[in-house]
C-alpha cells in the first residue's frame, strides 16, 4: 500500500498542469508513516454537478469542463502517463470554475512495468459495484474502463484506453 501511495505522489508531482493538483511535499512522519501534501481544491465533483443539472441546457454548461479535462489528459499523455481511472467522481469543478482531474493512484507511466499476473487475478473481481474503483491493485472503475482494461490486457492499455474513459464520462 505504501509503495502505491508513494507512486501516486511521484506521478502526480511530475505533472505540472493547471488541471492537475500540485504536490507540495512528500515525507515520512516520526512514526514511520508516509504522507504527501497537495493544494486543496474546493468545489464539487462533475458527478455532483451532473446530478444537480435538471435540464439539457444546464448539462451543456458543463461542456467547458469536459474540454478542460481533455486538455489535461492530452498533457498527461504527452508526458507518457495514462490515468486509468477517469470518471465524474474524479473530476473536480473548483469554486473559481477550474477543472481538476484527481486520483492519479492508478496512473501508469508508460516506461514502468507492472506485475501483469497479479493484476489480472484482481481483475476477476470486477463483479463488484460497477461505479466504484476496484479494491487492492485496482485497475480502474468498471463502468468507465475500456474493454482491454476490463479484460486485463495490460500490454494493450494506452492512451486510447483513457480516451475510451473520456467517452464514457
Amino acid at each position: 500500500i505504501e509503495a502505491r501511495f508513494l507512486k501516486e505522489a511521484r506521478v502526480t508531482g511530475q505533472l505540472e498542469h493547471p488541471g492537475i493538483v500540485p504536490v507540495y511535499e512528500i515525507g515520512r512522519r516520526s512514526d514511520g508513516t508516509v504522507y504527501y501534501t497537495m493544494r486543496m481544491v474546493k468545489g464539487q465533483t462533475l458527478s455532483e454537478a451532473i446530478e444537480q443539472s435538471s435540464s439539457l441546457r444546464e448539462r451543456l454548461r458543463l461542456l467547458p469542463h469536459y474540454r478542460d479535462l481533455c486538455n489535461t489528459i492530452a498533457y498527461a499523455h504527452s508526458r507518457g502517463v495514462i490515468h486509468r481511472d477517469i470518471k465524474p467522481e474524479n473530476i473536480m469543478i473548483g469554486e473559481f470554475g477550474e477543472t481538476v482531474l484527481l486520483d492519479w493512484g492508478l496512473a501508469k507511466v508508460k516506461s514502468d512495468t507492472e506485475n501483469e499476473h497479479e493484476i489480472k487475478r484482481e481483475i476477476t473481481s470486477i463483479k463488484e459495484n460497477a461505479a466504484n474503483t476496484l479494491n487492492g491493485k485496482a485497475v480502474g472503475t468498471p463502468a468507465y474502463m475500456s474493454p482491454e482494461q476490463a479484460k486485463g490486457m495490460l500490454n494493450h492499455i494506452d492512451e486510447q484506453s483513457d480516451i475510451y474513459s473520456l467517452g464514457a464520462v
